[in-house]
């Protein structure tokens, strides 16, 4: 049984916290199904 797997790492611009940092989202795709959560980890929007 094969099963596709997606993995995306992305700055989520809409969860900007008060100093202007975004929070780093994962997007995990395993066949069609989504999960969606937080790494904890903040990002400057320039990188």
């Amino acid at each position: 049984m094969k099963a596709k797997i997606t993995l995306h790492f992305y700055a989520k611009s809409t969860k900007a916290n008060g100093t202007g940092l975004f929070p780093i989202y994962v997007r995990l795709t395993v066949d069609g199904k989504r999960f969606e959560y937080s790494t904890k980890k903040i990002i400057e929007p320039s990188k």
